[in-house]
């Protein structure tokens, strides 16, 4: 009876395997994703034992890169072939950010395993394209395709991060809450007594929204790489 009884919880229990062991990883970061993946904590949520994962996933890296993996595989930019280089690299920055949004789990892996993730390559191959037809060569390219990729996932990794937090932080309120989210609609006179100049700039704070820093700063970051550009091509002619 005893042996009957665990055939049948066997049958109803769907296989163990590294591909459902990936996908209940991302499902527990979507749901929530500041949570500490462990294999204990995984274990418990496919309903077997943590010694069991090790048949299929090797420790807690091997975890997290295939969970990586999965998170970004299927990313696709579609960035135009021809064009102002500055207009194609300001497509590059937004639809990463909106990619990268569209999948709750992706903050936490990008802490933990930044931008190198092999499904991100293709990515960064498209942004290294548009940087060498802007002009930019060899290391110069490099470097500027680590600055606009490092901003972009970095920004992103903590506006997620961040909203995350406070939403799942209700006692967090005032200056706190404004901390973690990013917002000052919520500081009040007490808040800024002691920072006069900030608090004569408080409306103008409280009425700029992250969508609007994120423009600002991609475009301040891709004029600085073109004004270099250009620097580099005029110290050219004058040799």
């Amino acid at each position: 009876m005893v042996k009957s009884t665990r055939q049948t919880k066997s049958r109803s229990r769907p296989a163990l395997t590294r591909k459902r062991i990936l996908e209940t990883g991302l499902s527990l970061l979507e749901r929530s994703p500041r949570a500490d993946i462990s294999m204990r904590s995984l274990a418990e949520e496919l309903g077997s034992a943590p010694m069991s994962l090790y048949r299929h996933v090797r420790n807690r890296e091997d975890l997290l890169e295939g969970i990586n993996l999965l998170a970004l595989e299927s990313i696709q930019l579609k960035i135009p072939p021809e064009g102002d280089w500055l207009d194609r690299a300001h497509i590059w920055m937004h639809s990463l950010r909106r990619e990268l949004h569209a999948r709750p789990a992706v903050a936490p892996l990008l802490r933990l395993r930044g931008s190198l993730a092999p499904t991100l390559f293709q990515v960064l191959d498209e942004l290294i394209r548009v940087m060498l037809d802007a002009g930019f060569e060899g290391r110069g390219a490099a470097l500027a395709c680590r600055e606009v990729a490092w901003f972009t996932m970095s920004f992103v990794a903590n506006e997620m991060s961040n909203q995350s937090f406070a939403e799942n932080s209700p006692s967090l309120t005032g200056s706190d809450s404004a901390s973690y989210s990013g917002s000052f609609d919520q500081l009040s006179s007490d808040d800024l007594a002691q920072t006069p100049e900030l608090a004569a700039l408080l409306p103008s704070f409280a009425e700029i929204e992250i969508d609007e820093i994120f423009s600002a700063a991609a475009d301040h970051l891709l004029q600085g790489l073109a004004q270099s550009l250009d620097s580099a091509a005029s110290r050219q002619r004058l040799k």
